[in-house]
């Protein structure tokens, strides 16, 4: 989220005119401090270089409700101070109020037992029938193998109609595309390919089951693994920051700085 939110301010940053003039007299970057008085780290701090953000310390998952971003200028100019001054109040008249909208998915508990096929006897609790068998060499998956025919692999899951779910499996296959394997939740249908996925599915019945089936003209084997069914919550949250005030100006060690202080306020 923080993250999220330097970028935004860079983006912003990047589209003013006094942009290129900031970061001309720019030496030391743009660095973001993250006030976090109950972690192990007080602030997590990210440097701007002009291009790139970097982390120097503290985390950047914290979830917060509000947040003050102050916004540290640093530059060996030897102007006075001048430059620097001039380039920063001219960012700041455009950047006094600034809003970013994103993707925030939540991922709730496990839904599958044995996902990962870990457990020898499939059908403890899975529930399949030929061909489908439990692979062991090297990491255990489920594998079918053509042309035997069509074949149902099943767990019954604690899902509810109407939902979201997030649905990810490991396919391997020398099948050619599309491959003959396809699943279902809770009724609705999704489609397989070699490799890694990951669809999200809303159920549309009662149905309860996960199910994966294998097509009649398989002609080579197919293998599955880590299975995964996860309750979806897809929103979206929101960012608006605004510009408190220039905290601070002034020259340390023949460097000139400039702290601005902005808001951060965010909101589900």
């Amino acid at each position: 989220m923080i993250t999220d939110l330097a970028q935004a301010i860079m983006t912003r940053f990047n589209e003013t005119p006094a942009g290129d003039a900031l970061r001309a007299v720019l030496t030391g970057g743009l660095w973001f401090t993250q006030a976090k008085p109950d972690q192990a780290f007080p602030y997590a701090v990210f440097r701007w270089d002009g291009s790139n953000i970097d982390e120097i310390c503290g985390g950047q998952n914290q979830r917060l409700e509000t947040a003050t971003i102050t916004v540290e200028v640093f530059s060996n100019n030897d102007d006075g101070g001048t430059e620097v001054f001039d380039a920063v109040e001219k960012f700041m008249d455009h950047f006094d109020w600034c809003e970013l909208t994103y993707p925030s998915d939540i991922l709730g508990d496990e839904l599958v037992t044995n996902g990962d096929f870990a457990v020898e006897n499939i059908g403890s609790e899975w529930t399949y029938n030929t061909p489908w068998f439990w692979q062991t060499a090297g990491d255990s998956y489920a594998r079918i193998d053509g042309p035997a025919g069509l074949g149902n692999l099943v767990q019954t899951l604690a899902i509810t109609s109407g939902k979201l779910y997030r649905v990810s499996f490991d396919v391997s296959t020398s099948e050619s595309a599309p491959i003959p394997l396809s699943g279902l939740l809770g009724g609705e249908s999704f489609n397989a390919a070699n490799g890694s996925n990951s669809v999200d599915v809303t159920c549309g019945s009662t149905d309860l089951d996960i199910i994966f089936r294998g097509g009649a003209n398989a002609g080579k084997y197919i293998g599955l693994n880590n299975i995964s069914v996860k309750e979806l919550d897809h929103r979206y949250s929101h960012i608006a920051f605004k510009r408190n005030s220039i905290v601070n100006r002034g020259k340390l060690d023949n460097i000139w700085m400039i702290e601005i202080e902005y808001e951060a306020m965010f909101s589900h």
